[in-house]
């Protein structure tokens, strides 16, 4: 009696299309949920913007914004956690493409949807004005983590790139905070009685 054949496995992803690991994230999130239950919302907040910003897909603020309109007296230093968390990620991000961009840079950036087309074209946006093609990615506008590997291959001076991105997200988090410390309370009157029991 012959052994049953294996199924076939599918292929993760078409050919020359890059792997979209979104099926990675919710278990993340939920997983930092816990933690933030337990009494670790900053260690939460680090690690997601951390993640968020050198190598994980996801909204900046999954973590920030439910935690703070939970108890908005703490926005203000998550909001400081948040910013924490994402320069260092940006720097992770710097690093790749400064010191492994061929091996790990360009998968990277072809992951995010980065084409090589689009890479010409950011290369040239980039060699125009560095600082502010930095400055607009860190906000909710562009890929930061493809502007901070491409900043870290082009030769952006690392200092120049931590105080932009300081400066950039440190400003929009912070604000972030002061909002939902002020108006925290009035967004937690719209959600359903068990929301974040």
């Amino acid at each position: 009696m012959s052994e049953p054949t294996p199924a076939p496995v599918p292929s993760a992803s078409p050919p020359g299309r890059p792997k979209r690991p979104i099926r990675l994230v919710a278990p993340l999130l939920n997983t930092l949920t816990r933690w933030a239950e337990s009494g670790w919302s900053g260690a939460a907040a680090i690690t997601w913007s951390l993640l968020q910003s050198s190598v994980v897909p996801g909204p900046s603020d999954a973590v920030l914004i439910p935690l703070a309109v939970a108890d908005p007296k703490r926005a203000i230093r998550l909001s400081l956690w948040t910013v924490a968390g994402s320069v260092l990620g940006a720097l992770a991000g710097y690093g790749i493409g400064a010191l492994a961009f061929p091996s790990i840079g360009m998968p990277m950036l072809h992951w995010l949807g980065v084409t090589p087309e689009r890479l010409a074209q950011i290369e040239g946006l980039f060699a125009a004005n560095a600082r502010w093609f930095v400055a607009v990615a860190s906000l909710p506008l562009l890929s930061s983590k493809a502007a901070a590997v491409v900043a870290g291959a082009f030769g952006m001076p690392v200092a120049e790139f931590a105080a932009i991105t300081l400066l950039v997200r440190g400003g929009r988090f912070i604000v972030e905070g002061l909002l939902l410390r002020f108006a925290g309370h009035l967004l937690r009157r719209h959600l359903p009685p068990d929301a974040g029991a």
